[in-house]
């Protein structure tokens, strides 16, 4: 999220805004399933609900994966970037938080 903010205020180019806007979709792809596969294994009864989530956050970065595609920087705004930001931020507080909770209750982190 950082690199992509750091690519649109900096005005690097198109070039780069599409590689840093597609590997921060690559990673959180990657992340979400990593995440899901652990909720699942450890029967976290909110995978669903959690689950959910995660496809609200692909959606949107989908979006933006879109328009930096279609329009390049110009497409981008510093809202989009301040509301995913925004995004993480609560979805880490709220949801990731009730899991990391659920593992210590189980004895698995601590």
């Amino acid at each position: 999220m950082k690199s992509m903010a750091t690519a649109c205020l900096s005005r690097v180019g198109d070039y780069v805004l599409n590689k840093v806007t597609a590997e921060l979709v690559d990673y959180t792809h990657n992340h979400f399933r990593r995440e899901e596969s652990s909720m699942q294994h450890h029967g976290y009864d909110g995978l669903h609900e959690h689950r959910l989530e995660h496809r609200k956050l692909i959606a949107q970065l989908d979006e933006i994966l879109f328009q930096v595609a279609s329009a390049g920087q110009t497409g981008i705004s510093g809202g989009i970037v301040d509301q995913m930001g925004q995004w993480v931020t609560d979805h880490i507080v709220d949801c990731d938080r009730r899991y990391a909770d659920f593992l210590k209750a189980k004895g698995i982190a601590g």
